[in-house]
């Protein structure tokens, strides 16, 4: 509710904020399915689990990169033995998808089970000369345009993972690049057209104190999970692999600043989970740590990326 970031975006039609909302939804509804599970009550769970799967579905369809939370979430019925409420979930899920698909395959006459973006994204984030940022692509936009969106999506995709094949150093330092942007302060959100002057420099400057406040207690609290009790150490680390997932979906493709706002929930939790535990001298070492470290990555990211983050302050003062 105070992140800068998903205010200013909940001014416009961003598929984030829609996408924020629906992954914490889904991650709260698997956790209160766990929890009236564990208490003996397998069907009435069943009502929490649909209603999760529900969620889940309608995440992804939104935001593609939220599919990777089914990776913990079936490890988690894999780990309980829960053979039958995993099939509840996969149908669920199926009946959301089915509908698109079958739809995508009457008009298009292709497999489409969410969007058209998977291959040109990955060819716009993997080609020789990339940053791991999305930037215009020649080769994306000669693909547009001589094969049409479908079969250009899926030359993009041959193309991409050619490069990656052909080229696996490359391909490597590439996403090197991109997991310090995501975890970098020096990327805050309010380049946006509607704002101008003081008003974007307020909202920068905002952005940057929210992120290494939210990044740094984020992982402190990830760090303060490790001494919790069994149970509450269970569920942090059901939840800990519900963040990763956000950035493993995307740090081999593309990265921007507004696409690292779906771990933000999570991040939330754990630096609500270290401050409510309160405090000691020695609970801030590990913090002055951590923050230390994304500091450190937040100054290769400027020095690695100068040209790129010097063009956007200076289009600050246009």
């Amino acid at each position: 509710a105070l992140s800068p970031d998903l205010i200013t975006m909940s001014g416009m039609l961003m598929s984030e904020v829609l996408g924020v909302f629906l992954v914490a939804l889904a991650a709260h509804l698997f956790f209160r399915y766990r929890d009236v599970r564990a208490s003996g009550s397998g069907w009435n769970s069943w009502r929490w689990l649909k209603a999760a799967a529900l969620a889940f579905a309608a995440a992804t369809m939104v935001r593609t990169p939220a599919a990777f939370l089914a990776l913990p979430m079936f490890y988690d019925f894999y780990r309980k033995r829960r053979f039958a409420d995993a099939a509840v979930f996969a149908a669920v899920v199926a009946l959301v998808f089915i509908p698109w698909i079958v739809r995508n395959e009457a008009m298009y006459h292709a497999f489409i089970p969410t969007n058209l973006a998977g291959g040109y994204d990955l060819l716009a984030g993997n080609h020789p000369g990339a940053s791991g940022e999305f930037e215009p692509s020649a080769l994306n936009e000669t693909v547009v345009t001589n094969y049409g969106r479908i079969a250009g999506n899926a030359i993009a995709l041959h193309e991409a993972l050619s490069f990656i094949r052909h080229h696996p150093f490359e391909f490597l330092k590439i996403t090197a690049n991109r997991i310090s942007i995501y975890f970098s302060f020096a990327r805050p959100t309010g380049f946006w057209f509607h704002l101008h002057g003081w008003s974007k420099a307020l909202t920068l400057a905002s952005s940057a104190v929210y992120s290494v406040l939210l990044f740094t207690l984020g992982f402190w609290g990830m760090y303060r999970a490790r001494t919790a009790e069994k149970d509450e150490r269970e569920r942090a680390k059901l939840l800990f692999w519900m963040f990763v997932m956000m950035p493993l979906a995307i740090v081999g493709i593309i990265v921007e600043t507004r696409y690292r706002f779906l771990s933000y929930p999570f991040l939330a939790v754990f630096a609500g989970y270290g401050v409510m535990r309160g405090f000691s001298r020695a609970d801030w070492k590990p913090a002055v740590l951590i923050g230390g470290l994304l500091f450190l990555n937040s100054f290769a990211d400027i020095t690695h990326n100068a040209s790129r983050i010097v063009e956007r302050v200076h289009g600050l003062f246009l």
